[in-house]
């Protein structure tokens, strides 16, 4: 029973509903250090490996552990089975080499794909542990990173754009950057029709958002890697030509993971799962008050492996 509540409560408010329940049995007070040694020692009864669980897709991705720090926590996921694996203490290369190598040789040798978001020590501890593994760059992680430069190239029109003699020029561009950001088939009508009136003001403004649609509908709408890669490379030269210079860096972050791009178009495998995921964790962090990294590790892996079974290897 202890450890189902715990699942979805701190451990003080199962120690606290614990004791109201069962209070006139014992001798003393149920306490939380008591429900959480119960929490994880039925947890580690959880973590082990079947033959039917070994994961083939593995899923990489990072969370932020305290805002503006730099400080990251690494979730490694079943793909398949949508669960967490394991949670690293944070996204170095050697950390997560270390943990490729704990795992035994035929575990290792299972896992085929790798999906992760643009961070090169990934790539090198896959490359360097996984050489058989096809790595997978994730497409949202993908689209994510040219919006960062998209925004940084349509910030600086719209400050040229606020300062035109126009009357309420203020007030058109007005939200306007995150119309700019979002996927054109999710604006409503209010916001298609501002986007027009930019589009008046700015034709730089409206290349690089019809830029930023067409890369999107490359991966939303092709399914064979050939043809993307020739979409891809059409759009990486008109990128070029536009002579844009705040949209270089994607291209060099383009052509640097071209070939795990690409394999996107193998079989259409993203870290969607993992954002799910991701956003539990931060419900978990929330009720954290102050986890150790061991125990809040252990925590996600048992909490969000409740909804199906999971098996990990001893920690």
């Amino acid at each position: 029973m202890a450890y189902q509540e715990c699942l979805s409560q701190t451990l003080q408010d199962v120690a606290k509903k614990l004791d109201l329940c069962f209070g006139y049995r014992v001798a003393r007070k149920m306490n939380w250090h008591t429900v959480e040694r119960i929490f994880y020692e039925k947890a580690s009864e959880q973590f082990q490996y079947t033959a039917k669980q070994i994961p083939q897709i593995l899923g990489v991705d990072e969370i932020a552990n305290r805002k503006g720090h730099k400080q990251y926590l690494l979730v490694i996921s079943d793909l398949q089975r949508k669960c967490v694996i394991e949670v690293l203490p944070d996204r170095l290369k050697e950390t997560l080499t270390s943990w490729l190598y704990s795992l035994p040789v035929w575990v290792r040798e299972n896992i085929c794909v790798v999906s992760m978001d643009l961070w090169e020590p990934y790539k090198q501890a896959i490359r360097e542990v996984l050489p058989h593994a096809e790595i997978v760059a994730d497409r949202y992680h993908v689209m994510k990173n040219l919006n960062k430069v998209l925004d940084k190239a349509q910030r600086a029109i719209l400050r040229v754009l606020r300062r035109l003699p126009i009357d309420d020029i203020s007030s058109t561009l007005k939200g306007f950057r995150w119309v700019l950001l979002k996927n054109e088939d999710d604006l409503d009508a209010d916001e298609k029709q501002k986007l027009q009136a930019v589009y008046v003001l700015s034709p730089l403004l409206r290349q690089i958002h019809r830029l930023k649609e067409r890369f999107r509908s490359i991966f939303e709408h092709i399914t064979d890697r050939k043809q993307a890669e020739r979409f891809l490379n059409a759009w990486v030269c008109e990128v070029k030509q536009l002579g844009c210079g705040k949209l270089i860096p994607f291209i060099k972050t383009l052509e640097r993971w071209w070939e795990h791009i690409l394999n996107y178009f193998n079989q259409g495998i993203t870290n969607g799962a993992v954002e799910g995921i991701n956003n539990r964790v931060k419900l978990i962090k929330r009720r954290a008050y102050g986890y150790r990294v061991t125990n809040f590790r252990n925590r996600i892996v048992a909490e969000i492996s409740a909804v199906g079974p999971l098996a990990i290897l001893p920690h």
